[in-house]
Parts: C-alpha cells; sequence; structure tokens
C-alpha cells in the first residue's frame, strides 16, 4: 500500500495516494517511512499541524529518521517556531552532514 501510495501521489493522485498510505498505516502503524511519508503528503494537502504531529511520531519511533527532522524543522519555522526548527535542522544534519535544507535531500 505504501509503495502504491507514494506511487499514486507521484502521479499527483493525492486522493487516492492518502488513502493507499493510511491503509499502509493502518497494516503497520508503527512503520516510521509510511508515517514520514504521509506526513509530507499532508504537509501537500496544507494539513500542517497534522503533518507535524506525523513527524513528531516518526521522530519519537526513530530519532535517527533524518528527513522528519528536516520536514519537521521547515514546517516549523513555517509556523515561526525558529528555536525549536533550529534544533531539528542541526539534528539532520549531525545525522546525516550532507543535508541540504532547500532539497530536502542529502548531498553525495
Amino acid at each position: 500500500h505504501l509503495n502504491l501510495g507514494i506511487a499514486l501521489w507521484h502521479l499527483g493522485r493525492e486522493g487516492p495516494a492518502l488513502q493507499e498510505i493510511e491503509e499502509a498505516l493502518r497494516l503497520a502503524p508503527k512503520n516510521p517511512e509510511a508515517k514520514y511519508n504521509y506526513a509530507s503528503l499532508l504537509r501537500t494537502e496544507g494539513r500542517k499541524k497534522e503533518a507535524v504531529d506525523q513527524l513528531r511520531q516518526v521522530i519519537a519511533l526513530d530519532p535517527l529518521y533524518w528527513r522528519a527532522h528536516l520536514l519537521l524543522s521547515l514546517l516549523l519555522k513555517e509556523q515561526g517556531l525558529v528555536d525549536e526548527a533550529a534544533r531539528h535542522y542541526l539534528q539532520a544534519q549531525q545525522i546525516n552532514p550532507g543535508v541540504s535544507a532547500l532539497s530536502g535531500s542529502s548531498q553525495p
């Protein structure tokens, strides 16, 4: 369900993508990858508060999930929570020193 949800999302079919990722979470509620992708999709849907909640859960499940720290830092910065955003950004950089804040990816 997770892979299908991601594929649908990349095809611009957010509604069905959301349903598939929600089903993946129903089947594996503690899957950090599914929660991260759900949070990312929620963010694109404008559901930023829910995305923040999901990202906090990802980090609770896997404190080394640097992408969750990075995305959370961006969302918190948008909300004006600059100090907390900075902490998560620095955490992402500590876990993966090649982190790029603009792309959300790591550099080789």
